[in-house]
């Protein structure tokens, strides 16, 4: 982020980019058309990686800019469960990368909604499919 927008406006960036990421995930689900439910999404807390070590738990799967999906999602789930890490309850978990899953622009593990592993890891390419992929990876609950 500090590449694209500079040191002083990377967060402000970030905030406006996942802002829009979480409201096309929120759309595609309240858009279900279904008259005995209505599903909606809420962003309960945001954490931005703001230390060079703070991804260590990716960086460390890296090898030729991407890494396994399945590796990546132990490691994430790992890293928000460490009390350390100072990460909030709640039902789902989302970690968006600059860096490529091998095949596939998102991972999560399936029916674990509401466990200790659900958890999903999105490719971020800085495009309105970055908000398709992680509505997808929310479905697999």
């Amino acid at each position: 982020w500090v590449e694209f927008k500079g040191a002083s406006n990377a967060i402000n960036e970030m905030t406006i980019w996942y802002t829009y990421i979480a409201e096309a995930i929120n759309i595609r689900y309240r858009t279900i058309v279904d008259p005995d439910i209505s599903i909606g999404t809420v962003v309960t807390s945001f954490k931005i990686l703001t230390n060079e070590s703070d991804d260590d738990f990716i960086e460390d799967l890296i090898d030729s800019g991407s890494f396994d999906g399945a590796s990546g999602l132990n490691a994430f789930r790992s890293w928000y469960q460490d009390p350390a890490n100072g990460i909030p309850m709640a039902d789902h978990y989302m970690y968006f990368t600059g860096f490529s899953i091998h095949y596939a622009m998102g991972i999560a593990y399936r029916k674990t909604m509401c466990t200790g592993s659900s958890v999903s890891i999105i490719e971020n390419y800085f495009t309105a499919g970055v908000g398709a992929a992680a509505a997808h990876e929310l479905g697999h609950r």
